[in-house]
Parts: C-alpha cells; structure tokens; sequence
C-alpha cells in the first residue's frame, strides 16, 4: 500500500497498479484464501485505492469502479473483520479519495465508498462495544475513521 512513497499521486506507476491489480482480481477468483477475512482486507485495499480495469480498454483509470467481487465479500464477511482489517480497507479508501477521485468521484464509485463506509462503520460500532479494548485497538480505530475522514457520533465519543 505504501510504495508510492507517499507522493501525493504526482507520481504513479500504472503499469505496475495493472499487473498488481489482475493478480489480485485472479487470487480473488480462484484462491481459497481470499475466503479469510485477514488475508482479504491485505488485498482488497489496492484495488480499492488503485482501482482495477478490465480489458474493455477504458484508458480513464479513475473511472474503473470497484469489482462487485470486493463489495460484496466485505458485505459478507463484515462481521468477521478484526479493527485491524477495518483499518487496513480504511487506509484503501484513504488513499483512492487522494488518488483516484481528488477531484471528483464518480457516482457508481461513490455508491460503492459509501457502502464500504458504512460497513465499516458498522464494524466499527460492533467493536466498541467490547470491554476489553486496549488503547492500541482504540489507536488503530481513530486512525480508520481519519483514514475515511468520517466523523460519526462514535468518532466524536472516542
């Protein structure tokens, strides 16, 4: 997730976020481990950040939307989702509104952050309510929720 350096997107490499991408989409479809939530919130991010176009030769990179693929396994499995996970789809999310839709987003994208968000805020709900949270656990929360610059209810009672 880091290897741009934290350059701000003035420097992308999208040879390297295609070839990248299409091992991730075939790992999604064809392996098994793509079933744990640890293991999917490791690759789920990229494309989210990234983005993933098909071959239907779209040469807008921005406009690729999310595969339904990735939406719908963070459906299924939210409940599943350590804070870490939510924090790593977070740091996706952070990194496609400073890269990929800075300026403006698309609406069927905007749909699908919007339902990552929600899910994830749902997570996160879930997780506050357990007793035994350490203050890394409350650290790497803060840090999903200014990831997603959402501010809920719960951000402001953390």
């Amino acid at each position: 997730m880091y290897f741009n350096n934290n350059l701000g997107g003035t420097y992308r490499h999208f040879n390297f976020e295609k070839t990248i991408s299409k091992l991730i989409m075939n790992n999604f479809k064809n392996d098994i481990t793509c079933s744990i939530p640890s293991k999917f919130t490791k690759l789920a991010p990229f494309i989210i950040a990234y983005g993933f176009n098909d071959e239907s030769g779209k040469s807008d990179k921005s406009a690729a939307i999310i595969p339904n693929i990735i939406i719908e396994r963070i459906e299924y499995m939210s409940n599943q989702f350590s804070i870490v996970d939510c924090l790593q789809l977070s740091r996706g999310m952070q990194i496609a509104y400073e890269m990929r839709y800075k300026y403006f987003i698309p609406h069927g994208v905007a749909l699908q952050l919007l339902k990552i968000e929600n899910v994830l805020n749902s997570c996160t709900e879930r997780h506050l309510k357990l007793n035994n949270l350490t203050i890394n656990d409350i650290n790497c929360i803060m840090r999903a929720y200014n990831n997603r610059k959402c501010k809920t209810s719960s951000y402001n009672d953390l």
